[in-house]
């Protein structure tokens, strides 16, 4: 018996809101960086209220005891809080630029490994960098997504070396590599570590704690063969000579132009 074709449904008109969407979601591993940004500003939102005063009174002990990490909270079996504590923030500070670098690396990130990839990696850069925190510093809790974020800016590194980061300050127009920020990142985290955690109350251990993991899971991925992640001792060879070089071309056109702006106009009036 033959069947006659159906016609087929009109399809729904698409609005800008789509494009919006699109642009939010693809590639799909962005949605894990949206995610996890979500899940850090609800938890903030949580300790915001819970200071306030406008939540009940178990909500800022359920809070402290299940996002914050410490020694006292692993061996009081909270394991979870490895992991919890690094989608916990209570400064706006803190919140804002942990967001804004897991949205910025995350998308270098996203636009080479799937969503399981990236959530492997950040889950287990934040985790390590709990771990790394407590073996430091035993007395002290943790919280936060800086070192989620320094595994992260560590693995974008090997991902995108060469993807390219534009500065307005101190001078606009600075041009610096990932790999560079990699770098910076990594000798900025050592010398806080070793010189300055008694100046600033910085999880200097945890920074580095993340980066570690970064670099393991770059490590990994050479040792497989993955032709997606460079190989690191490679990528430096290779580039850091001439990014730096580029860097200090970009140095020099931005003090052109900011010398051509200040001086007065030579042009005389007709």
């Amino acid at each position: 018996m033959d069947e006659t074709a159906q016609p087929a449904a009109p399809s729904r008109p698409r609005s800008a809101g789509d494009g919006v969407l699109a642009q939010l979601t693809e590639p799909p591993a962005r949605r894990v960086v949206l995610t996890t940004i979500a899940a850090n500003v609800g938890v903030f939102a949580l300790w915001r209220v819970g200071r306030k005063g406008m939540a009940p009174p178990w909500l800022a002990n359920v809070l402290g005891r299940h996002f914050m990490c410490s020694y006292n909270h692993l061996k009081a079996g909270r394991v979870h809080t490895i992991f919890t504590s690094t989608i916990s923030h209570h400064k706006t500070s803190h919140l804002i630029l942990n967001a804004y670098g897991l949205f910025l690396f995350g998308n270098v990130a996203a636009e080479v490994l799937k969503p399981s990839e990236l959530g492997f990696l950040m889950a287990m850069s934040g985790g390590t960098a709990s771990m790394a925190h407590i073996n430091v510093h035993r007395s002290n809790p943790v919280l936060g997504a800086s070192g989620m974020l320094m595994g992260l800016v560590t693995a974008c590194a090997f991902l995108d070396p060469k993807h390219e980061f534009h500065m307005m300050l101190p001078f606009p127009g600075l041009r610096f590599t990932m790999l560079q920020v990699a770098d910076f990142c990594l000798v900025a985290n050592l010398l806080g570590f070793f010189f300055l955690k008694t100046r600033f109350p910085i999880a200097w251990a945890a920074h580095l704690g993340g980066t570690a993991f970064g670099l393991g899971y770059v490590a990994g991925g050479n040792l497989r063969g993955d032709p997606r992640l460079a190989n690191i001792w490679r990528v430096h060879l290779d580039n850091v000579p001439e990014d730096w070089r580029q860097t200090a071309i970009s140095v020099d056109e931005s003090i052109d132009r900011i010398r051509n702006f200040l001086q007065p106009s030579t042009k005389t009036s007709e």
